[in-house]
Order: C-alpha cells, then sequence, then structure tokens
C-alpha cells in the first residue's frame, strides 16, 4: 500500500487534509507528524518510526513550513540530501503566499507548493493527481497511473 506522510501541526488543517483523502478515489495510508523533527525521524527511521511495517516509507510528503523544531524548508532540504529520498514527492502545504518562500521551495526542488486555506475539494485534486505519480520505491516518479484504489486507510 502506498503511504502519505503529513507533516502538519494544526489540527484543523489535519481534519481538512483527512476529510480530502478520502474523497479521492486514492488507496494510500496516512501518518501525520505534527513536528519537523519527527517527520525527518519518520523518514530516518528512527525511535518509534524504526519499525517500517507500521511506519512504512512515504510515497509522497505533504510538508508545512511553519514546524516546530525543524521549519519545512530544513525538512526539505535534509530529504534532498539524503540520495534514497532524491525522487521523493515533497508537496509544500502551507499558509504562505510569500514568493520568496516558493522561491525557496522551488531552489529546494519541492514538487509542488499548495497555499492554505485550500478547500477540500481543491486538496482532493491535488490528491488525486498523486494518482498519476509512480509510487517512491527508489524509482523516478512517472505519468504511469496506479492501479485503481478500493479503499482508504488513515493512520495517526
Amino acid at each position: 500500500m502506498n503511504t502519505i506522510l503529513l507533516a502538519e501541526d494544526s489540527p484543523d488543517d489535519v481534519f481538512i487534509f483527512k476529510s480530502a483523502l478520502l474523497k479521492t478515489k486514492l488507496d494510500w495510508a496516512l501518518h501525520v507528524v505534527g513536528t519537523g523533527r519527527d517527520a525527518v525521524n519518520y523518514l530516518h527511521g528512527l525511535g518509534h518510526f524504526n519499525e517500517r511495517k507500521r511506519y512504512p516509507l512515504p510515497s509522497a510528503v505533504f510538508l508545512d513550513l511553519q514546524l516546530p523544531y525543524l521549519n519545512g524548508f530544513d525538512v526539505l532540504r535534509w530529504i534532498r540530501q539524503q540520495p534514497r529520498f532524491a525522487e521523493l514527492v515533497v508537496i509544500i502545504l502551507t499558509g504562505s503566499n510569500e514568493r520568496q518562500d516558493q522561491e525557496e521551495a522551488r531552489k529546494l526542488l519541492a514538487t509542488s507548493y499548495l497555499v492554505k486555506p485550500l478547500t477540500s475539494a481543491k486538496l482532493s485534486a491535488e490528491l488525486d493527481s498523486l494518482a498519476t505519480v509512480r509510487s517512491y520505491r527508489g524509482t523516478a516518479p512517472s505519468v504511469k497511473t496506479l492501479p485503481t484504489p478500493k479503499s482508504i486507510v488513515i493512520r495517526q
């Protein structure tokens, strides 16, 4: 099963994300972390995230910029410094519409940049677009369509 890692510290935004994901046709598990440090630990498999069966590597990461301990840019920078995550889909999901932030995200090779507040429908459309990206398992994203999903599992 494909997995999304959502790094978001706002319970309201997590709720909106979960609602949007449920409206899609994606059969992807969702794991939520509330800090930048936890996002890195999850991806690196440190601490309680070392159990890969329970915390599998994600196919996509949705990353808020304003996170405790490490901000979203720090997390994105770390991700892009890891050879095994070079092709990982990383989507910035932030309240900042600042051009400087968008340019920094582009410089750090974010896959996409979405500005909150997003409606559930808009976010669902963005999530549905993941169905055209090949899942991350050491291969580059492509436009190959994933199999039609049957259900969605949300884990936190």
